[in-house]
């Protein structure tokens, strides 16, 4: 499998044909794609965007059809043209990817930034709509699309839609991204919408946890059932901080070392399907609820087990519908907002002092942050 490459730049270098860096195709041309990106085929090919902003008013429909042995690639590069290898985060937060030295798309009209295509790689770039209310009901993205891939991604905007999302995944991987709405009206920041995903080392940031109308507001959504959430941070959401809403689909969730905090709903609900059979919920943070922490269907055939999830400030119930002999649950500890480094200011690593400071089975925090960073904070 060849796979030829193609360099961007805002305004183009050089020859501008696309052959290198230093020759790169102008991907902009007045506020608009160029022909260069849409009209090129996409199959077998990995584009590379250099360094800066992309300032665009106008979706992004590509070329071609990307397949498993024909994939497509869309990478950032610094601006010399070497590709990024690994993601930065802002700071030690590690709420939101640090987008200063990679390539920045930017919509300015009320229009998706791009329709994604099957068997698409997106590797350390981002997406923001910065025209204000943002109507559509995602920023990229088509219906259904399967075989997505994305590590390393920023994506933010001010959702405004009924069925508001930044994206909405089938069958995708996500790894090391940052999603955010600064606004509270849109349905879940983060959809899983058919065939099982993996989303893991990933944030999920909302505006608070004040009422967003008719809109639920939920971090992450799954609709098909069977889905791995694993050591992420879902912060400030209106509603649930993750959502099983799979209608009459058997629930099997497994959500493990996750830092959900400040939701206005449940921490953990799965409350729309039918039969949960397998759910598993391991080392989760789970702090600052309106309702319940882990919040499971009524049904007596429910099979749910959660270790070692340690809670705080729970409003409603630790565990709801919890009470069938199928369901197993050994406690973790309680949290307190002083078991984090500055709660206040949304930094959720652990102190040296806490009782969650490599408490889980495995020695490991419990949440999403596992770095060294808190190795070095003083403790007096």
């Amino acid at each position: 499998m060849a796979i030829t490459d193609v360099y961007f730049s805002p305004a183009g270098a050089g020859a501008a044909d696309g052959t290198s860096a230093a020759n790169a195709f102008a991907a902009i041309s007045s506020s608009t794609w160029s022909t260069n990106v849409s009209g090129t085929d996409i199959a077998s090919k990995r584009f590379i965007f250099l360094a800066g902003t992309y300032e665009v008013n106008t979706e992004l429909a590509f070329t071609g059809t990307s397949s498993k042995t024909a994939p497509f690639f869309f990478v950032g590069a610094d601006a010399a043209g070497n590709v990024i290898a690994s993601p930065k985060w802002e700071d030690a937060k590690r709420l939101r990817i640090d987008n200063t030295n990679i390539p920045k798309f930017e919509m300015t009209g009320n229009n998706k930034i791009l329709q994604e295509k099957s068997f698409t790689f997106f590797r350390n770039v981002s997406f923001e709509v910065t025209s204000g209310s943002f109507t559509k009901n995602t920023v990229c993205g088509g219906a259904f699309i399967t075989n997505v891939f994305y590590f390393g991604c920023k994506y933010k905007a001010a959702l405004n839609h009924s069925n508001g999302r930044t994206i909405r995944m089938n069958r995708a991987y996500v790894d090391s991204c940052s999603f955010e709405s600064t606004t509270n009206t849109f349905q879940d920041l983060l959809q899983n919408s058919s065939s099982s995903s993996v989303v893991s080392n990933s944030s999920i940031v909302g505006p608070g946890t004040s009422g967003s109308g008719s809109h639920e507001a939920n971090g992450f959504a799954d609709s098909t059932g069977t889905c791995m959430f694993v050591n992420n941070i879902v912060v400030d959401v209106p509603g649930a901080g993750v959502d099983m809403d799979s209608g009459s689909v058997d629930n099997r969730l497994r959500t493990e070392n996750n830092t959900i905090v400040n939701c206005g709903g449940n921490g953990i609900q799965l409350t729309d399907g039918i039969d949960d059979t397998g759910s598993y919920h391991s080392s989760n943070i789970i702090f600052n609820c309106g309702a319940n922490g882990i919040d499971t269907n009524a049904s007596t055939s429910d099979v749910n087990v959660a270790l070692d999830n340690a809670m705080g400030e729970i409003t409603g119930n630790k565990y709801n519908n919890f009470g069938d002999k199928e369901d197993g649950i050994f406690d973790g500890p309680t949290v307190l907002a002083t078991d984090f480094y500055d709660y206040a200011n949304l930094d959720f690593r652990i102190r040296r002092d806490s009782s969650l400071y490599k408490a889980t089975i495995s020695g490991e925090n419990h949440g999403a942050i596992q770095n060294e960073d808190y190795e070095f904070v003083y403790v007096s």
